[in-house]
């Protein structure tokens, strides 16, 4: 009995899933926002789309995994970790997304972002109301990094690492999911993207949960959301320096990084 689908299986379950995520979105957007100025002028229904968008990611998995008899548990790594551990991810969580922000200054230099980018984001994270505001935090935050954890980290992954090697499950599963936030005018962000899976992958191989990945990419997305809703600059004067960010911030995060992989390497180690 086999434990986990093939990759061959998986992939065509996250294509499928990737196409439901258009196409719900491509639905909704012609129904409620068939231009882009109706989608400007309908904040709430942009962020509903979101929402929506991220669970038609899990949809035909959970459906495939439970009718051909797979543990949901087991192929997507639900098992947590122990909470002395988990918790541990907080901090070294902040290191890494200052380094990633840092990453993507830089790649901004080399490859300035396409024209209408920034404004998308702005379309898409600022919330005008209340309502506005819980769909982005139940969206952006909760139900992404869990879904997107669970496809990618749990079912791509673990697939992968089983039936070929843990070094390329963790490069592949990263590239899908760098794939996955690639559009026209976001392919600058990809490569951030794609060195921020391959942590994800590795916390994924090391715990075999996916909830260290969740915690840090619902962090991530978190302080996104503060960005865009917060005037940044005026509320955290000291997070940046020359438009970049604060160097010994920069400093203090990668001695929390190296601490934190630290702990949980010999954590494992001792376990094993």
């Amino acid at each position: 009995e086999k434990i986990y689908p093939t990759p061959v299986e998986t992939f065509l379950l996250i294509l499928g899933s990737m196409l439901l995520f258009f196409t719900v979105s491509m639905i909704m957007m012609s129904i409620f926002a068939p231009s882009p100025e109706a989608l400007r002028n309908t904040p709430l229904v942009a962020k509903l789309m979101l929402l929506l968008g991220e669970l038609s990611l899990g949809v035909i998995p959970v459906i495939y995994l439970y009718r051909r008899g797979y543990s949901l548990s087991v192929v997507l790594r639900l098992p947590g970790p122990p909470p002395i551990i988990l918790w541990r991810f907080v901090p070294l969580g902040l290191g890494l997304i200052l380094w990633l922000d840092e990453a993507d200054r830089l790649i901004r230099l080399i490859f300035p972002p396409p024209e209408g980018y920034d404004r998308l984001m702005e379309e898409t994270m600022v919330a005008g109301s209340l309502p506005e505001l819980l769909l982005l935090i139940l969206g952006a935050v909760v139900v992404a990094g869990i879904v997107e954890e669970a496809i990618f980290r749990g079912l791509l992954q673990a697939s992968l690492e089983h039936y070929i090697n843990v070094t390329r499950g963790v490069i592949y599963s990263s590239v899908g999911w760098a794939v996955l936030h690639l559009s026209d005018v976001s392919y600058h962000v990809t490569i951030p993207i794609f060195l921020f899976g391959i942590c994800l992958g590795y916390f994924a191989w090391r715990t075999g949960s996916i909830w260290p990945g969740v915690l840090l990419h619902a962090m991530n997305n978190g302080i996104a959301l503060l960005f865009y809703n917060l005037p940044f600059q005026e509320t955290f004067p000291w997070y940046e320096w020359r438009g970049h960010v604060n160097p010994l911030l920069l400093f203090l995060g990668l001695i929390v990084v190296i601490r934190g992989f630290q702990y949980v390497e010999a954590y494992y180690a001792r376990e094993t």
